[in-house]
């Protein structure tokens, strides 16, 4: 548990966001999506016909696709889905929702490095700093791309 004080209202709003992106993506790939625990480093398992066929980590942004060249996710969930390819076969895709488009990345290739700042906007202690992936958002494959209404809405 977070010492901020807005965690809950942070945490509602994510997890709509997170399931109305899902419900998207279960239709656009013909799987399912099934949310999973707290302490898992994925969102989601990727499933069809009950069996896993991968991982998927979604990210809700407040900006669009291009306002900023990159996009960034911590170093420690991009070594834990090279773990799991490593051990699986099965792909980690990193979903992201920007205001304005809906695209993925398969996080199995490498990326450069940087570290957060801090006072970064993060729920947990904004003090911390972290290493950080950053994706060159044109290798993200748009799926949706939505001029005049957001894909997702802002509580």
């Amino acid at each position: 548990m977070s010492d901020c004080p807005f965690d809950d209202i942070y945490r509602k709003q994510d997890q709509d966001n997170e399931n109305y992106i899902s419900n998207f993506l279960q239709d656009y790939w013909n799987c399912s999506m099934e949310k999973q625990d707290h302490y898992d480093k994925f969102d989601y398992l990727v499933k069809r016909n009950d069996k896993i066929v991968g991982f998927v980590e979604i990210r809700c942004r407040s900006h669009n696709y291009g306002d900023f060249a990159d996009c960034y996710i911590s170093l420690t969930k991009k070594i834990r889905a090279d773990e799991l390819r490593k051990a699986t076969g099965l792909p980690c895709k990193f979903v992201v929702a920007w205001q304005n488009a809906l695209g993925h990345v398969d996080l199995n290739q490498t990326f450069e490095l940087t570290r957060s700042g801090k006072k970064w906007s993060r729920r947990s202690n904004p003090e911390i700093s972290e290493l950080l992936c950053m994706i060159p958002i044109e290798k993200f494959t748009l799926i949706k791309e939505i001029n005049n209404e957001p894909i997702f809405r802002q509580v």
